[in-house]
């Protein structure tokens, strides 16, 4: 049986998931994720977007590999 939306007690059969930014001390920081009811709306949710963080990640580590000397 499917989750009942907390505001307007709708089911919730599926999400709008929108991309957002995360701040710390309102300095940009990561990119998240919000995941709404399609019908009316209500943020259910936030996250730290995990393909985002993994590509980011992943980035890095290059980066910090070729700049190691020879």
């Amino acid at each position: 049986m499917p989750a009942k939306c907390p505001h307007c007690k709708g089911f919730v059969t599926s999400v709008h998931i929108e991309e957002v930014e995360g701040t710390v001390n309102l300095q940009p920081r990561w990119r998240c994720l919000t995941y709404s009811c399609c019908l009316c709306g209500t943020v259910l949710g936030v996250q730290i977007d995990p393909v985002a963080l993994r590509t980011e990640t992943v980035e890095g580590v290059i980066q910090r590999i070729q700049s190691l000397p020879q």
